[in-house]
């Protein structure tokens, strides 16, 4: 390959730690923990009323806005198990650190990404 700058972004690109990229890194014990206080009929009505929408470029995104109809006294029940375990404020914390970190790695990537491959398609054209 000539163009020593595209030689330059594809070795970036292919020796990339992809492990930043990984679910793991934000499948964070807050994540576990919420998901076990939570009932199972809320989780599935959140995910149905409000869980991911597939793209045409077959990335996720959520939902600009939802709604959904929960019963006000599981509602209650349910916030007052969260606010009986006050160790989530931390773990939420953590949780949405994780989330940056994995979004800006995940920016990274795609900026380097895209810049590669509009570098190869302005050179074939």
């Amino acid at each position: 390959m000539e163009d020593t700058k595209i030689r330059s972004e594809l070795a970036r690109l292919m020796t990339y730690d992809y492990s930043q990229l990984s679910y793991r890194n934000v499948s964070t014990p807050y994540r576990q923990d919420v998901r076990q206080i939570i009932p199972d009929s809320i989780q599935q009505s959140i995910r149905a009323g409000c869980g991911d929408i597939q793209t045409k470029d077959f990335s996720l995104m959520l939902p600009p806005t939802c709604s959904i109809d929960l019963p006000p006294d599981e509602v209650r029940r349910t916030a007052a198990d969260l606010r009986a375990h006050p160790e989530l404020v931390r773990e939420l914390d953590f949780h949405l650190a994780q989330v940056s970190t994995f979004l800006g790695n995940l920016s990274r990537f795609e900026t380097g990404l895209r810049e590669v491959a509009e570098r190869i398609d302005r050179l074939a054209s």
